[in-house]
């Protein structure tokens, strides 16, 4: 939720150390209000600020606005693992998602193992 600014002036050694490692950071705090439907970020106040010359060129030639959000399912020895990775383009989409599969009787844990219902 930080800023590129903010972590310049205020971070610690171990942020900056990590900000010359990174090609393209997302930054300034997620905000519900403001959600909207993005390339890789969730609220209109953050930005995707290309750290090096990686993602600068490509940045220019994508639209900005989300992606499909990719789903995978694996099995390990405690059951079924969903993940999905992206930006979901509204707010809700991750609560709605667990009411639907608990619908359809399946609970979703977290990686906690605390049940969303």
């Amino acid at each position: 939720g930080y800023t590129l600014e903010h972590l310049a002036k205020h971070g610690t050694s171990a942020q900056k150390q990590l900000l010359t490692k990174i090609d393209l950071l997302v930054d300034g705090l997620y905000m519900q209000s403001l959600h909207g439907d993005l390339l890789w970020r969730g609220s209109t106040n953050q930005r995707l600020l290309p750290l090096t010359k990686r993602y600068r060129e490509i940045l220019t030639q994508l639209p900005d606005k989300s992606v499909p959000l990719e789903f995978s399912v694996s099995e390990n020895s405690e059951g079924l693992e969903i993940q999905f990775t992206g930006v979901p383009n509204r707010v809700g989409f991750r609560e709605e998602f667990e009411a639907q599969m608990l619908c359809n009787g399946v609970v979703l844990e977290s990686e906690n193992n605390h049940r969303h219902q």
